[in-house]
């Protein structure tokens, strides 16, 4: 049965649906991406059809599932950040060690041009898909219309949409060869690290020509300090023997005695008295006290601090005999350090299978617009010519099958994507980088650690069974329960998971989970204690999962450009829509929107949650089964479409 599409008449001032008689819109449509991005779609002389490529059909998403295990509150520890799921060259390091890092922020970035490249390749084998489906579409309508003036030029234009698509191709095919033979930075790389052994041969070369005379050296400053030590400490016990326990506090006190036998003495002797000074022996006395133990005392502080640096001496020519002595062990590991890196970066060079994977993609791609130009040419040579139903049935499975491909090129375009946003290194929870293990250029491992940081709140580690283990991802919510404190439920969220197993307290093989705790549970919880961890899995994929090119952001509002079906209620957008979890929308609002687009497709608000590369989570708003068009969905005039049922009439 042909299917019919979405066509829009105006009449009166006011749009309906009408199966036949394409009229001019008059209208430009103004939508607005997920991305910010506004798009203009612009009238055209008859009205549109929304293909069948462009509607995609709301599927539930996966249920909510628990894991209850025991976890250990830990104070703060070293977590090892890794790549995961690819590996590659690292381009850009955007932190170094002592760095405060936020959850989020990006640290280290892999080169993803092997990884772009496949991705415009796809992107091509998309476009192919779609040029394939567009023509199956123009062909069936042919077939079901016959030839008119409208299809002649359709096909027409589909002969030359099919030269351009193959014209692109060739350029992409063009592009992947030159880069697959362009291998000046791999060889670069490569270099660099020949140079690098070939440094560090050099160091240790060196070092070990230089150890023993740097060690006898350090071993002659060493024993000179700790004699100059040993004649210090020697000098202040004589010194301690001969003036005893002299404190600041006598000095000053015997100076104050001093000076009032000297006025004493003064006094007598300018106020005119006879005879002998009765002060002159006090005044002696006090000047000999007072001299004595001053020299002491100052000769106690000089030999204190002789041998105060003369103990830092000894320490830092301990420190120099030490460094001498291992020096060349440091050196040996670096030089082993470079090796592995050099092997690491020829196995890299060597290996093409990327690149050539690119290639062979951009080459599929040409072969496939290659065929749609033909196929483009025999539909056009067709169109004048009337069919049999054969010839419908023909036409409407190759519908199908063009469907199929475009379903398939999405979903390859999409999973590079993925693999392309894995190139971006995160920092999983708020901390301080500890350690850096790699630098710009060098080759790592998914899984090989690429930072350490320090985790600065509380944590626990959780431990999770080998079977359980696939069901945890990072970001996943837990909650912790103690039962010295009933009644208090602790929230956190994991960002950790070590990849080595341990041998669990009943015998079975279980793995270490990190998680972090609010900032509440700083006040409460102490390391060491134990508790119930509740560990909330596939809640990023719960609820309604869309393509994230479905999602629309209009005026300020998050929503779906919805196709309305027949008999079945809409969810409520107006008062109603708090109760129903969906945020509200002014009317006013919603029909200004709404005027914007086709009869029989709407405006409908949804309340968002997790987002990922591919697809978001839409929590309230929509229901399995509704229909959303895919981004701003093109409207092709003339060709085959879905259409509302509503329409129908």
């Amino acid at each position: 049965m042909a299917e019919t599409g979405l066509n829009v008449e105006p009449t009166g001032g006011k749009r309906t649906l009408s199966r036949k008689g394409w009229v001019a819109a008059g209208i430009a449509v103004v939508v607005v991406l997920g991305t910010g991005t506004a798009v203009t779609l612009r009238a055209v002389e008859a009205a549109p059809i929304i293909p069948p490529t462009d509607i995609y059909t709301v599927a539930s998403g996966q249920q909510v599932t628990t894991i209850q295990t025991t976890g250990t509150v830990e104070s703060k520890s070293e977590s090892q950040l890794a790549f995961q799921n690819v590996g590659g060259i690292v381009k850009k390091i955007n932190v170094d060690v002592g760095d405060h890092v936020k959850a989020g922020q990006v640290l280290a970035v892999l080169d993803d041009s092997a990884i772009q490249a496949q991705m415009e390749a796809a992107k091509a084998n998309v476009a192919v898909a779609q040029g394939n489906l567009a023509q199956a579409q123009a062909h069936l309508q042919i077939v079901q219309d016959g030839p008119t003036p409208q299809t002649v030029q359709v096909a027409q234009t589909q002969v030359k949409a099919a030269e351009t698509v193959l014209s692109n191709a060739q350029k992409a095919y063009q592009d992947a060869l030159n880069q697959y033979n362009d291998r000046t930075a791999q060889k670069q790389q490569l270099v660099a690290a020949q140079n690098a052994v070939n440094q560090a041969k050099t160091a240790l070369d060196t070092a070990q020509q230089n150890q023993q005379s740097a060690i006898e050296s350090a071993q002659k400053a060493l024993e000179a300090a700790q004699n100059k030590l040993a004649v210090d400490q020697q000098n202040l016990q004589s010194d301690q023997a001969l003036y005893g326990n002299i404190t600041l506090e006598q000095v000053q006190s015997e100076y104050q005695e001093y000076q009032t036998a000297l006025s004493h003495f003064q006094s007598w002797q300018h106020g005119g008295f006879v005879g002998a000074n009765p002060y002159q022996q006090e005044l002696q006395t006090a000047q000999q006290v007072y001299q004595s133990d001053s020299t002491g005392y100052y000769k106690l502080q000089a030999d204190q601090n002789a041998v105060k640096a003369d103990q830092a001496a000894v320490a830092q020519a301990q420190q120099a005999l030490t460094q001498a002595q291992s020096s060349v062990s440091n050196l040996q590991a670096q030089y082993q350090a470079a090796l592995n890196a050099l092997q690491t970066a020829q196995e890299t060079y060597d290996d093409r299978t990327q690149q050539q994977a690119a290639v062979d993609q951009a080459a599929n791609a040409v072969k496939q617009a290659q065929a749609q130009l033909e196929t483009a040419k025999a539909q056009l040579e067709q169109v004048l010519h009337p069919q049999s139903p054969g010839d419908i049935n023909s036409a409407q499975a190759g519908v199908s099958t063009a469907q199929a491909g475009v379903q398939a090129a999405q979903a390859q375009l999409q999973q590079l994507q993925v693999q392309d946003g894995f190139t971006q290194l995160k920092a999983p929870v708020d901390g301080v980088i500890t350690a850096k293990n790699v630098a710009i250029g060098n080759v790592v491992q998914p899984g090989q650690p690429v930072f350490t940081m320090d985790v600065n709140e509380l944590h626990v580690f959780i431990a999770v069974s080998e079977a359980q283990l696939r069901n945890v991802e990072v970001g996943d919510p837990i909650e912790m329960t103690i039962s010295a404190l009933p009644g208090q439920t602790f929230t956190g969220t994991v960002y950790e998971i070590d990849p080595k197993p341990i041998d669990g307290a009943s015998g079975m093989t279980e793995y270490r989970v990190k998680a972090t705790l609010d900032a509440s549970a700083n006040d409460k919880l102490k390391p060491g204690m134990n508790g119930t961890v509740t560990i909330h899995t596939n809640l990023k994929h719960q609820g309604t999962m869309i393509p994230t090119m479905s999602l629309q952001s209009v005026d300020g509002y998050f929503g779906v450009y919805e196709v309305a079906r027949k008999n079945v209620k809409r969810i409520d957008r107006g008062a109603d829509a708090t109760a129903a979890g969906v945020p509200p929308v002014p009317e006013t609002e919603l029909n200004k929107i709404d005027a914007q687009l086709p009869d029989g497709v709407y405006f409908q608000p949804v309340r968002i949650g997790y987002q990922g590369n591919a697809q978001v989570q839409v929590t309230a708003g929509l229901r399995p089964g509704d229909q959303v068009l895919l981004g701003v969905a093109r409207f092709i005039v003339g060709q085959d479409g879905t259409r509302p049922p509503e329409a129908n009439d």
